[in-house]
């Protein structure tokens, strides 16, 4: 006689409830989702099944999360749009009179030690790569100034040699790619003689002498003065010079030339503005030369009309509002001194980080012309060296290009 319990494994159909798979979701609705998500959550996607990632790594879905613009290629020009969800967020350290405070914003958090933030600087960042560099070492201190290059996705750092030039010049990603696996890096010393490192050769190159132009300043632009890279050129804002401008250099070709800033750009400025924290070089959305200007009542960008206008002492600069004070709020336009200090641009993203005067820390986004305030505790515009931000994307286009099938 078999008893109940060996009557229920005898018939589980008759006493157990048999729980339906869930149903499974077409993959054209999904990629249409996962085209408007970010980077982690596509990169977790395309592990769940051999479909899903067949039609992740597919060109069409690159296409489709770049909102029609171009993907970035091995050489990692971007000459298409922005692509808000390339965003992964910033580290910042700010410090108080007792402590410093270092976190992160983004989900998920960038894999970035925001600690190293509290000896070094960033110096330059693109393609998911942040280029870090030892501040001046205190009085005894040993001088430890190798360049650091962190990879914002992975976590990855890689400590570079010393070059044979004094990089005195902000260095300059010139290309970025397999996910930032490889990159190639240029130091500028202030006579402009140039070295670089790369990763394939994990070395760096030799010492190349630029050709200067007629009366060339020696001035070196700010740390803080990221360079914008577009094809093989590098463009440094040097406002600190007896006639401020725009150098240019020209890697291919081996010369350096230089652009003047727009005409009436400082009369719209107000007086209590710092140039050195009000100005930043950037990238238009179709790839040109652009200059972020802190104005009185705005929040301007500048872009240079025409490329084979570059060099040109009558270079033409189209201005162009991304955004009015009082869209911010009424603090920004009712505040002590209205300063705005600069942080950091995403040239992928389109994001800029700012800090404004009785406003704190504000996302602006240079495609949609919106601004997001993201906290207060940063309304005061002090000193560069008491608050220090890096910003983080990821090429998704080039994460994706590395990706293997399964």
């Amino acid at each position: 006689m078999s008893s109940p319990n060996r009557r229920r494994l005898d018939h589980p159909a008759g006493n157990m409830t048999a729980t339906a798979p869930p149903p499974t979701i077409p993959l054209d609705p999904l990629l249409d989702i996962l085209a408007r998500t970010d980077a982690a959550t596509v990169v977790r996607c395309a592990a769940t099944s051999k479909p899903i990632r067949r039609a992740i790594l597919d060109p069409a879905f690159r296409h489709a999360i770049t909102i029609g613009a171009p993907c970035a290629t091995d050489t990692n020009t971007n000459a298409g749009g922005f692509v808000p969800a390339f965003l992964l967020g910033f580290s910042y350290l700010h410090r108080s009179l007792s402590h410093a405070d270092v976190a992160q914003q983004g989900r998920p958090r960038p894999r970035f030690d925001a600690a190293l933030l509290d000896t070094l600087e960033p110096v330059a960042a693109r393609g998911g790569l942040v280029v870090l560099r030892q501040r001046e070492p205190a009085a005894g201190a040993p001088d430890l100034r190798g360049l650091r290059v962190c990879n914002s996705l992975t976590g990855d750092t890689t400590i570079l040699p010393p070059p044979t030039v004094d990089d005195e010049y902000p260095p300059a990603l010139l290309a970025v790619t397999d996910a930032g696996c490889s990159f190639e890096l240029l130091v500028a010393d202030r006579s402009l003689r140039t070295q670089i490192f790369s990763t394939k050769e994990s070395k760096w190159g030799a010492v190349v002498e630029t050709r200067l132009p007629p009366r060339h300043c020696h001035d070196v632009p700010a740390a803080g003065a990221h360079p914008v890279v577009i094809g093989a050129v590098v463009h440094w804002l040097c406002h600190g010079c007896l006639h401020p401008a725009v150098k240019v250099l020209d890697t291919g070709a081996g010369n350096a030339t230089q652009i003047a800033l727009p005409q009436g750009y400082l009369s719209r400025m107000r007086c209590t503005q710092r140039l050195d924290a009000g100005l930043l070089l950037a990238k238009s959305a179709d790839g040109r030369l652009g200059l972020l200007v802190a104005e009185a009542g705005a929040i301007a960008m500048w872009t240079l009309a025409a490329a084979e206008e570059e060099g040109s002492a009558t270079a033409r600069w189209n201005r162009q509002v991304v955004i009015r004070r009082q869209d911010i709020g009424r603090e920004a336009v009712e505040g002590p001194c209205f300063s705005v200090r600069f942080m950091g641009f995403g040239e992928r993203s389109g994001a800029v980080i700012l800090q404004m005067d009785g406003v704190g820390l504000v996302r602006l986004d240079v495609g949609s012309k919106e601004a997001v305030v993201l906290g207060c505790g940063f309304e005061h515009v002090g000193q560069t060296d008491l608050f220090q931000l890096c910003l983080h994307e990821t090429d998704l286009c080039s994460l994706l290009q590395v990706m293997k099938p399964f």
